[in-house]
């Protein structure tokens, strides 16, 4: 996506049903109208969206899939194989800058300051 000539076809990372929830979660994917309340009915649990044993049941999986068409970049998303819609975005394949432009306000964080009191990695572990 950055311009750079390669001929990779794939990048295959693994993990944990703990880490593939939170993504999901920053993601915004399955995300419920109203917090789960302990006075909900039956029916009103049996109609969440966010239910972790779907959500991330044996084998979970989260695909990225990159496209390279006529007008730019676009990405598919599939949780368990199902296809998803990311928010911001109109069908599920959606324009690689449109993602980009959804996400960055979302994802930026002093992690330095947050994780090592402003220091540098190194002055704050080897002080």
């Amino acid at each position: 996506v950055d311009g750079t000539n390669t001929d990779l076809k794939g990048k295959f990372r693994f993990a944990h049903a703990e880490t593939i929830m939170p993504l999901i979660s920053i993601l915004g994917l399955y995300k419920d109208s109203e917090p789960l309340m302990a006075d909900w009915t039956e029916e009103q649990q049996a109609n969440r969206k966010w239910k972790t044993s779907e959500i991330a049941p044996f084998a979970a999986n989260v695909q990225f899939i990159l496209y390279e068409c006529s007008s730019g970049f676009s990405v598919k998303v599939l949780v368990n194989e199902v296809e998803q819609i990311l928010p911001g975005c109109s069908s599920v394949y959606c324009d690689f800058q449109e993602i980009i432009a959804f996400y960055t306000p979302q994802l930026t964080c002093d992690y330095q300051s947050w994780c090592f009191d402003g220091d540098t990695l190194c002055e704050y572990y080897c002080s």
